[in-house]
């Protein structure tokens, strides 16, 4: 196994690393560039276990503007100042080194792009990285607002918006261009929709100059406020729930109730139902569904991630696969996964199994899809290890969206 050193600019502080990082992203986002004095940041994630760490340093603590607000500490050596690995406190299991520290170009590429409308005009992205599909949507107006078409960008980008499920990316950005194409309603609309999706927006509208042009409207200001963002956590209104061909939707943040065989479902030919709970503002902070899965069907493909899941059997039976063991589950057996925590669940019995799924969401999830011989056994491990879900699901065909089928979950006695 490969042993690579990274180190400070003077060397005081550094780091051995055993092993290849399970994942590796370039970061556009200001803080990244800021943080590095780059066009952008480039950084590799090990797990504590492969990284000694010799030398003093310093911390730099700052919460994140992602919809988690997680704190992050930047470690850099007191002498000559350079920043070469951070932490996240709540995240253990978890270190970050920059890559340019290892001042070594064979290092692994890059497999993971974020915050890529703060990419640089002349800056490419190898087709080789893994990309947000939601962000990939607002390619084609990129080059009107980079030649300073406003208002031919607003105009496509509301066609791409009404052609597409309401995201706060694309608002945020369409409210950028109407901004400065001098459509101060439009975009104080769309900024508000963005913000009432995802808090982070707002952050992000304070630091953004494309919003100069009407950073003195007084509800911009209001907009931007601490008292609205408070307001917008203590006041939350119902989400209206609109019947669409595959299901019951709920239709912006608000609260909502809805019964499972009426919401939107996926269907697989390889990795059973789900019912997804979601409309056109995700969940920022939790993700939740229902997986029914037939004997011997897998739910995904045998993984860790850096954020927490929770399983709970809601009937039927199956096997959990965890940590390269076998574990046999019935009705009401609750499973924790910490952060990075190997696992699949594999339908067992004579019957479906229903499983209620529950994960913590990050701004940028990372995984690992390993090569272990009990997932292969199963039909639920990958055949070469990666950390792109894109590779690991490559031989199967897509899911379908689809309404609930009848049967799918049990009729319980009341």
């Amino acid at each position: 196994m490969a042993t690579r050193e990274a180190a400070c600019h003077c060397g005081q502080l550094r780091l051995e690393v055993e092993g290849d990082p399970f994942v590796v992203s370039m970061c556009h986002c200001l803080a990244c560039q800021r943080r590095t004095g780059s066009a952008f940041g480039m950084q590799a994630a090990f797990r504590p276990d492969q990284v000694q760490v010799h030398g003093r340093y310093s911390d730099y603590t700052r919460i994140s503007d992602e919809g988690d607000s997680k704190e992050h500490a930047f470690h850099f050596c007191p002498e000559c100042g350079s920043q070469v690995f951070y932490t996240e406190p709540e995240e253990p299991d978890l270190i970050v080194v920059s890559v340019g520290s290892f001042a070594d170009p064979s290092f692994p590429p890059p497999t993971e792009s974020g915050y890529e409308w703060r990419r640089h005009e002349w800056l490419p992205v190898p087709e080789t990285i893994e990309r947000d599909p939601v962000r990939a949507l607002w390619d084609p107006v990129q080059p009107l607002y980079r030649a300073g078409a406003y208002a031919e960008a607003a105009d496509r980008g509301r066609e791409v918006l009404e052609a597409n499920d309401p995201h706060p990316y694309l608002l945020f950005n369409l409210a950028c261009c109407e901004s400065l194409a001098g459509r101060t309603a439009d975009a104080l609309d769309h900024l508000e929709r963005a913000i009432e999706m995802w808090g982070g927006c707002r952050e992000m509208a304070r630091e953004d100059s494309d919003f100069d042009p009407i950073r003195g409207e007084p509800r911009f200001q209001e907009l931007m406020s601490q008292d609205a963002a408070q307001a917008d956590t203590r006041t939350v209104t119902e989400a209206t729930l609109e019947r669409t061909e595959h299901g019951l939707v709920p239709k912006g943040a608000g609260w909502f109730v809805v019964n499972a065989r009426e919401a939107p479902w996926w269907h697989s030919e390889t990795f059973g139902s789900s019912c997804v709970f979601e409309g056109d503002a995700h969940f920022a902070e939790v993700g939740v569904n229902i997986q029914v899965l037939a004997p011997g069907e897998p739910n995904c493909m045998y993984h860790g991630e850096s954020a927490q899941e929770d399983f709970l059997v809601l009937s039927g039976e199956c096997l959990l696969l965890v940590e390269g063991e076998e574990r046999p589950l019935r009705q009401w057996d609750f499973v924790h996964c910490p952060p990075w925590t190997e696992h699949v669940f594999v339908g067992a019995g004579d019957g479906p199994c229903a499983i209620l799924m529950i994960g913590a969401r990050h701004e940028h999830e990372e995984l690992l899809y390993p090569v272990v011989e009990v997932a292969r056994k199963h039909d639920a491990g990958v055949a070469k290890e990666t950390s792109s879900g894109r590779e690991a699901y490559a031989p199967f065909p897509e899911p379908t969206a689809g309404p609930y089928r009848d049967g799918t979950l049990p009729s319980l006695p009341d």
